[in-house]
This record gives structure tokens, C-alpha cells and sequence, in this order.
């Protein structure tokens, strides 16, 4: 990441703009994995419109973000305590593993979430 940003601030524009197509591609590749999930289930009901095409699209643009944003946060909370404290260690060590923990059950549960949501959907459908 620290590399990523140096290249971002400093690099040329060759570097800045192969970071930035790196970036897009890694994006472009998230949204379609996900969206093709939804879409695969929306076709399954037999009721393939643009209401469903893109209220499809736009869950699974709105869980990306919310899955992104989750991450982000782990990985910011990681970070800070990864940081050296006053503590004994053994209490840092705790706190990083009850904060991996809780990632596990928040993805866990989101599974399930999704799950639950879209085996209601098509039923409905």
C-alpha cells in the first residue's frame, strides 16, 4: 500500500497511470463477480427485465461498498493495533486476535444475510 500511494505522489505519469489501470481492473473485475451472482438469480426466477436488471445492480453495487468499507475498517483497526503500546504484549495480542474474531463473525453473518435475502427473493419471484 505504501508503495501504491509513493507511486500515486511521486511517480511519473507511465507509473501513476499503470497504478490507476491496475486499480480499475481489480474494480471492474469486484462488480462483475458480484453482479453476475445477482443477475444469475434474477434470471433463474424467469423474470429478466430493467426494473430487476438493475435493482440487481445497484444491491450489488450498494454490497460491494458496504463489504469495502467493512474491510477498510479492519484493516484500519489492525493497524492501529498493531501499533506499539505500553501494554504487556500479550494484552496487544488479545486485542488483534478478538479483532480478527469479530471480522470472521461480521463476514459470517453477512453470508448468511445475503443468503437468507436472496433465497426470500426467489421464492418471491
Amino acid at each position: 500500500m505504501k508503495t501504491i500511494l509513493a507511486v500515486l505522489a511521486k511517480g511519473d505519469a507511465k507509473d501513476r497511470l499503470a497504478v490507476i489501470a491496475d486499480i480499475a481492473t481489480l474494480a471492474g473485475v469486484s462488480v462483475a463477480t458480484v453482479t453476475a451472482g445477482v443477475l444469475t438469480l434474477v434470471a433463474g426466477a424467469g423474470k429478466v427485465d430493467v426494473e430487476n436488471l438493475l435493482g440487481a445492480i445497484i444491491f450489488s453495487l450498494f454490497g460491494l461498498a458496504i463489504g469495502c468499507c467493512i474491510v477498510a475498517a479492519f484493516i484500519w483497526v489492525v493497524v492501529q493495533l498493531s501499533k506499539p503500546w505500553k501494554a504487556p504484549r500479550g494484552v496487544q495480542s488479545l486485542l488483534i486476535c478478538a479483532a480478527w474474531l469479530i471480522f470472521f463473525i461480521i463476514v459470517l453473518y453477512a453470508v448468511s444475510f445475503f443468503y437468507s435475502l436472496i433465497s426470500s427473493l426467489r421464492v418471491l419471484g
